[in-house]
């Protein structure tokens, strides 16, 4: 038997030998801090703590800069951080916010990159289960791992995208943090994001369909988002669809954000404007949010502002909130005709012309027109009171005001509300060159004669369309306004197509060259827009 100093010895040996075996977890990943660009032209940091921690010191070239609580944590509502706000000078050379160096403000930025719609797509109308019945039919089977619950294939409703990295759409995949990542490492020096952050709506099944297109043949399998754990608008999902696989893009530029339809204030509108929206927080207003009638900050609308650079100026509208005619964009077929001659928008003052009956669950009501074609008619007519006449000017809205899409055989132009908005305000008898936008689950860019060209980035990640539209026959085709008058004509550079990418804009003399792609594909598309 050993000594009992010795057998203390060999224990504590033993002990220390299996402590320095452990492996050595790295530090908790720093709070995101990050740039955005807002009214005036105003860089303002951003930095996200604990609600424990006391807002970091934020220094700009040497001198300490005033910073503030943005917002207050607010864990009833699952916000349970802190959200840090100071004004940086228009142009520094280097700023700090805590341990984080800040990106630099150039006042002649020439490289702006352009990404949008980069959530994680999860919304379950219906998950498919309900108690199981006496008699278990071919469609129905009993649900893994709950007793007397049933999984019913013709019930199931829903859009579901899985998490791999991948650029493959096939595959289904959610490839946000691949090309955040991609663009980081091409250096631009403003990043521009056409909005929805949010697409995490519902839970994550269990259970899903292996084929969600015909699903009675389907089995049941995990479901690809799995991996996802949280949802709605909280900070967890946040932190998970956004700022996570952001990191390295959010230092690597200051940013340029948009509101877009999924930060309205039904869906994700608190966390747009706890961490994004570059003005201070609104006040309390009740709204049916999480699923219940409550009061949160958050507003409806908010004021365009301009971003003004050496050599362009960048015209922000919020487009967040326009009940459309045809509903979403998930309510389009993408079936387009085999001939086209003419291309009219979906005038929500005239039913007789709608080339198809609205459905009301698409959530169109005649009624709100006047109240939004107001609204934004005064956005319109403010947003062209702040440019400066001797600037190329790109016009910055979530929703696109000419892009082109298909429906039961028929084209249409996106989005009639806000058409007619610019029209009666003469947005573009001004020096818009462009239109840059998202929503639209694919990339777009339709150049015509007579108006001003339109592109769509909203192929940053989230799932793409479900239809297959094609614009090859739209080419040559004319435009009409509300009034049935030519407008403009689509020329043969027009392109759409489903796949994954985002975009640099670059500022040239005269002209702005804009690249597109991702990965293996890029510069899949190059195309000149004069200025």
């Amino acid at each position: 038997m050993l000594p009992l100093a010795i057998a203390l010895l060999i224990l504590s040996a033993s002990v220390a030998d299996a402590f320095s075996s452990v492996p050595e977890f790295p530090p908790p990943p720093a709070p995101p801090v990050y740039v955005i660009m807002g009214p005036d032209s105003v860089p303002i940091a951003r930095a996200i703590v604990d609600a424990t921690e006391a807002c970091p010191v934020l220094m700009a070239d040497g001198k300490m800069m005033i910073v503030t609580t943005h917002a207050e944590p607010d864990p009833d509502h699952g916000f349970p951080e802190r959200v840090c706000s100071g004004d940086l000078p228009k142009n520094y050379s280097f700023a700090s916010f805590g341990p984080t160096d800040l990106p630099s403000v150039e006042s002649g930025p020439v490289n702006f990159g352009i990404i949008g719609d980069t959530g994680l797509r999860v919304k379950v109308k219906n998950n498919g289960t309900l108690p199981c019945p006496a008699n278990l039919s071919e469609s129905i089977v009993e649900y893994p791992g709950s007793a007397g619950v049933c999984f019913d294939y013709g019930k199931w409703n829903g859009k579901i995208q899985g998490m791999e990295q991948s650029l493959n759409p096939v595959s289904n995949p959610w490839p946000y943090q691949l090309m955040a990542d991609e663009l980081a490492g091409k250096n631009p020096d403003v990043i521009i994001h056409v909005g929805d952050f949010l697409y995490g709506e519902t839970e994550c099944p269990d259970v899903c369909p292996v084929d969600e297109e015909d699903a009675t043949k389907g089995f049941l399998d995990p479901c690809p988002c799995a991996n996802m754990t949280s949802h709605g608008d909280q900070w967890s999902s946040w932190q998970e669809d956004f700022f996570e696989p952001s990191r390295k893009l959010l230092l690597a530029a200051p940013w340029i954000i948009l509101r877009g339809n999924h930060e309205i204030c039904t869906r994700s509108g608190v966390g747009w404007f706890r961490y994004l929206d570059p003005r201070p927080m609104p006040p309390l207003q009740e709204w049916k949010w999480q699923g219940a009638k409550q009061y949160v900050p958050c507003s409806e609308f908010t004021d365009p502002y301009v971003v003004t650079y050496h050599d362009v100026q960048w015209l922000v509208v919020d487009s967040s909130q326009v009940a459309s005619v045809g509903g979403g964009i998930d309510h389009y077929d993408g079936d387009c005709p085999t001939e086209v001659t003419v291309i009219t928008g979906l005038d929500p003052r005239n039913e007789s012309a709608f080339p198809y009956t609205p459905n009301s669950s698409h959530g169109f009501d005649p009624s709100n027109f006047p109240a939004e074609y107001g609204n934004y008619t005064e956005i319109f007519a403010e947003g062209k009171s702040m440019l400066d006449s001797h600037k190329p000017v790109g016009l910055l809205s979530h929703r696109p005001l000419y892009a082109i899409t298909c429906h039961k055989g028929s084209y249409l132009a996106l989005d009639y509300t806000l058409q007619l908005a610019a029209e009666a305000t003469g947005l573009f008898n001004s020096t818009i060159k462009f239109v840059l936008s998202g929503h639209y689950h694919l990339f777009q860019y339709v150049e015509y004669e007579g108006r001003v060209p339109t592109l769509v980035f909203g192929h940053g990640g989230t799932k793409l369309f479900d239809g297959d539209p094609n614009i090859a026959t739209a080419v040559g085709a004319t435009v009409l306004t509300e009034d049935g008058a030519p407008a403009a004509v689509i020329t043969a550079n027009s392109t759409m197509y489903k796949q994954f990418g985002f975009g640099l804009l670059e500022v040239k003399e005269e002209r702005f060259e804009v690249t597109e792609g991702a990965g293996a594909a890029w510069q899949r598309f190059n195309f000149t827009i004069p200025a």
